[in-house]
């Protein structure tokens, strides 16, 4: 969220008149609008239940320093009517009455030659990203009062979200936070404002939520992913607005080594529809997609990127594995994901419903999550090199980091019926365990499997999955909350439980060879003597001369490819070799094959690939070769590089004249 920050000073102290009269409004609406919640007074922050760490209560917070996580901190919770537009209007209310009252007040003070007495609110950062939180400082205000804060959506959904108190410090300051719960606000214009109840004085901050790229399993984007599998094709949304969507934008994708394995440059408008990625068969891990804006508006031709290679403006990781198993659905009877309550031993928790997963350490109330993935129909045999489990940690107790162990589940279970006096048996040894951090922002903890998924593979072990519980010492503030399956919609399947496989297939065996009888042999008629001839010379052969070997050239690097018409494709590559007799060119149509196209001579690095069609994208790879005793020898491919074409100019309507 890129951060506006407005200052509005409240009514001066001592002062009569409009000031006064706007705040007196201001605390009218107040405490017509928010009389309900707040019935009970402003109250000082005692430590959040250990089972919900994030409350929703709306409650006067102390001031202290600032921390990461704060106890207590308040989640944005949408408001719906009718209290939804009283509060949005409350807000939106104050701000303007805000206004008004700093301009007289600034102009009293200019008369009487003294500074206004000014309440100040910022945000500590430029952007949040969804599951993060927003700090508020506040100064100004009365010491000791109670300021009561309301977070509002001004564009594009006007929208009210649950107001809450906080009490000044002696000094008149303020600091608070609030949860960003949802990716719902990206995009958003926020509008923030905090209200002294004694002093009247309002200020406000105006915040943005910022657009992130995004990945996507379909060409449409419409289908959010972040792992996928050898082969699939990722779809990139850069979901840029305002200024950055008529720029140029530069797009490399990077494996975990930290190799560009494919670049391009993509034209103004075209980031969101023409950017997309093969994902070749290795390395697996985790990979990363950055963006590069242009300096300025304008086509990708002669465009500068400032930040190149080492600040991208923007970045999106995604998991890359042999098979990709996305959400722990049950199958013949078994398994799924749920958690269960040691405190309320018969209750089934989540059954198809509830999106959150959550594991405790805490005498009488230990909570733990059983998942299990559906292996059939996914391909894996042979031998498991890799396997990891993947969940997302978007909520975490002050206690946090936590141990978060992995127990190889041993009897049958279905996530509709578990309950604590129904569990399966596990293993009490860990297969892993992994330090699950704290949390904003949300953060995706792997456990690493791979010998038990080898054992259901190859039969000894019966897959009935794993149960992940805390391991650590007991207490409060030990909760934690992941992501189920069941958070995961059909138009985004980033949330719930994730399992990445690389193995080896088992090799196919040689058959054995049909033994073929032996005939009887025929006897051999004895031959009559032939007459010895005069042995003739035999003449010395003449050596035939040794070959010298033909060496592969090595392959070249640093393809680059970019527009610079609505027809034309300029590559640049680096050569790597001596002993080349060319370059083969292959060029790829988007959503096709590569197909060879030209061929250079050696030492040329360059090459303009003409009468394309505006608008497209257009990938492309080079590799050398050596013509060797009628042999071509081919090199490894360079990396992929793409391009898109200018678009087509939107023709100019012509005037209609009439007669």
């Amino acid at each position: 969220m890129s951060k506006i920050i407005r200052r509005a000073a409240g009514m001066k102290k001592g002062t009569r008149g409009a000031a006064l009269i706007a705040a007196l409004q201001i605390t009218t609406l107040t405490l017509i609008g928010l009389m309900a919640p707040f019935a009970s007074g402003p109250q000082q922050s005692a430590p959040a239940p250990a089972d919900s760490q994030m409350s929703t209560a709306s409650q006067a917070q102390p001031v202290g320093a600032l921390s990461a996580p704060p106890a207590g901190a308040i989640r944005a919770t949408k408001l719906y009517e009718p209290r939804a537009t009283e509060v949005f209007h409350l807000a939106t209310s104050r701000a303007e009455s805000a206004q008004q009252s700093a301009q007289q007040s600034a102009q009293q003070s200019v008369q009487e030659s003294e500074a206004p007495n000014e309440a100040t609110l910022t945000t500590d950062l430029q952007d949040y990203p969804p599951f993060s939180y927003v700090y508020f400082s506040g100064t100004g205000f009365e010491p000791g009062e109670t300021v009561n804060m309301i977070v509002v959506q001004l564009d594009p959904n006007p929208t009210a979200y649950e107001p809450w108190d906080v009490v000044a410090d002696e000094n008149g300051n303020i600091n608070t936070s609030w949860y960003i719960f949802s990716e719902e606000l990206i995009g958003a214009t926020m509008q923030a404002t905090a209200t002294g109840q004694t002093s009247g004085l309002t200020a406000s901050a105006t915040f943005t939520d910022g657009a992130v790229p995004t990945l996507h399993e379909n060409s449409g984007r419409t289908i959010k992913r972040d792992a996928f599998a050898w082969g699939d094709t990722v779809y990139l949304k850069g979901n840029f607005t305002s200024q950055g969507a008529n720029r140029c934008y530069k797009v490399d994708w990077v494996n975990p080594s930290g190799t560009v394995v494919q670049t391009g440059n993509f034209e103004a408008g075209t980031i969101d529809t023409l950017s997309s990625f093969l994902v070749p068969s290795g390395p697996s891990g985790v990979w990363e997609v950055r963006l590069y804006e242009a300096a300025a508006s304008g086509a990708c031709s002669g465009a500068t990127f400032p930040g190149y290679p080492s600040s991208p403006t923007a970045t999106a990781k995604f998991d890359v594995a042999r098979a990709v198993i996305i959400g722990a659905v049950p199958s013949g009877g078994v398994g799924g994901d749920n958690n269960v309550f040691e405190n309320q031993p018969t209750t089934v928790q989540n059954d198809n419903s509830g999106t959150t997963l959550s594991i405790d350490a805490r005498t009488s109330n230990n909570r733990r999550i059983f998942v299990r993935f559906d292996l059939t129909g996914a391909g894996i045999s042979g031998t498991v090199n890799s396997a990891q489990m993947r969940m997302l940690l978007f909520a975490a107790g002050n206690n946090f980091p936590r141990t978060h162990s992995a127990h190889l589940v041993t009897s049958t279970w279905l996530q509709s019926t578990i309950t604590w006096n129904l569990q399966p048996t596990f293993v009490a040894a860990a297969t892993n365990s992994q330090s699950a951090p704290a949390v904003p922002p949300a953060a995706l903890v792997r456990w690493s499997l791979t010998s038990d998924v080898q054992g259901f593979i190859n039969s000894p072990l019966t897959n009935f999955g794993w149960c992940v519980q805390d391991t650590g010492a007991s207490g409060s503030q030990n909760s934690g909350s992941y992501k189920a399956t069941e958070a995961n919609s059909a138009t985004d399947k980033t949330l719930g439980p994730v399992l990445l496989v690389d193995y080896t297939p088992a090799a196919s065996p040689t058959p054995t060879p049909t033994a073929t009888a032996t005939a009887t042999p025929t006897p051999t008629p004895t031959p009559t003597p032939t007459p010895t001839s005069t042995p003739t010379p035999t003449p010395t052969p003449t050596p035939t001369p040794t070959s010298t070997p033909c060496q592969t050239p090595v392959a070249p690097t640093n393809l680059s490819a970019s527009a610079v018409s609505q027809t034309q494709i300029n590559l640049t590559w680096t050569d790597n070799s001596n002993n080349e007799t060319g370059f083969a060119i292959e060029r790829e149509p988007f959503g096709g094959v590569f197909t060879q196209i030209a061929l250079v001579g050696s030492n040329v690095t360059t090459f303009s690939d003409t009468l394309l069609n505006a608008g497209r994208t257009y990938c492309y790879r080079v590799r050398s070769y050596r013509t060797c005793n009628g042999t071509n020898y081919y090199s490894g491919y360079s990396n992929i590089s793409c391009g898109g074409t200018y678009p087509s100019p939107t023709p100019t309507a012509s005037p209609v004249v009439e007669r």
